[in-house]
């Protein structure tokens, strides 16, 4: 038979009273109690595993009247616990300790706006509207301040961890292609086209370091395909070297005569050959769009190429409109030159 302490407890309490939480303890969900923040006369609210919750009274209409406060700011003190726990998992936890022992700032803020909360519900018991009306708009405004605080933070974690992966990712590129480049090739033909994948990782790091601020990667965005992405990203800057290299060796010769020099001498370099490398490759990792733009082009040149005779001259009304359009062109040139 249980005694008076314990006969009115809530089902959702598991029997646990409120002079039974205790630090190390469990709470009624389970978790273990890391601190209690503050006890009220008829509430306290802890820090535990699982982030900062308030345990109410003992008295089942004070316990409604608690919860009834309570559930108008559920929903902001959800997500900050959600966006708090994604904080301490961060890999900087474990070698800085003052990130991982202890309340942070959100947690402070999701205490206190729960002891306004719960100081309104008593306010409110007591018949001072306007003191407990005052206390919610307070509670109210320190939990939305905190939840746009806490989104900010996890957007900047975001953005660094993209960017670190990019980096690492870029840096373990690199130094694969100048192995290559110095052992396997061994300054044979394929010698440049190692160096343009190198200065092309480099450049695609760098466009993704100057983006980074334009990002944006909000806690909605948190994927592990981020990571992928990120990847993605600067191994297109280590492909989009070699073959702007290759492209401007060949089919766009004309536009960039300095590649015919890498053509003469066979695949040895000099120093402007190496330049002049270093350059093609960097702009091809930066430029994110340049070469697959340039690879269509060349494409389309191919292709004009192509066909029969009867598909290049066409119908007499396509040849008529681009006779039209070659003249019009022309009239504007002329008219430039003028």
């Amino acid at each position: 038979m249980p005694d008076g302490s314990t006969a009115n407890l809530h089902p959702h309490t598991n029997g646990l009273s409120l002079g039974d939480l205790k630090e190390n303890g469990k709470d009624a969900i389970g978790a273990t109690v890391q601190e209690i923040e503050f006890r009220g006369e008829d509430y306290a609210i802890y820090r535990s595993s699982r982030g900062v919750y308030v345990h109410f009274s003992d008295d089942l209409e004070t316990r409604r009247n608690q919860l009834a406060e309570y559930v108008k700011l559920a929903v902001q003190l959800c997500e900050l616990r959600y966006l708090t726990n994604q904080m301490r998992r961060q890999l900087v936890s474990k070698f800085l300790p003052r990130h991982s022992r202890g309340a942070t700032l959100y947690d402070h803020n999701m205490c206190q706006a729960l002891m306004l909360l719960m100081e309104t519900a008593a306010e409110r018991k007591s018949g001072r509207d306007s003191e407990a009306k005052a206390a919610e708009l307070q509670a109210t405004g320190i939990a939305q301040r905190a939840l746009a605080m806490a989104v900010q933070r996890n957007t900047t974690d975001n953005t660094i961890r993209y960017v670190r992966t990019c980096v690492l990712f870029g840096l373990a590129w690199l130094a694969i292609a100048l192995l290559v480049g110095r052992l396997i090739t061994g300054g044979g033909p394929g010698t440049p086209y190692a160096i343009a994948s190198a200065a092309g990782i480099l450049g695609a790091i760098f466009s993704v370091i100057v983006r980074a601020q334009s990002l944006d990667l909000k806690p909605c965005d948190d994927s592990a395909l981020n990571y992928l992405m990120s990847c993605i990203r600067i191994g297109m800057g280590g492909i989009a070297g070699p073959i702007l290299l290759l492209l401007a060796m060949t089919v766009f010769s004309n536009a960039a005569p300095g590649t015919a020099d890498l053509n003469k001498t066979g695949g040895t370099l000099t120093v402007g050959l190496v330049q002049m490398i270093c350059i093609v490759g960097f702009i091809a990792g930066f430029a994110e769009r340049l070469v697959p733009n340039l690879v269509q082009a060349a494409a389309d040149k191919m292709q004009s190429r192509a066909g029969t005779p009867g598909q290049g001259a066409g119908t007499p009304g396509q040849g008529t409109e681009t006779t039209g359009q070659a003249t019009g062109m022309a009239g504007q040139g002329a008219g430039t030159t003028a």
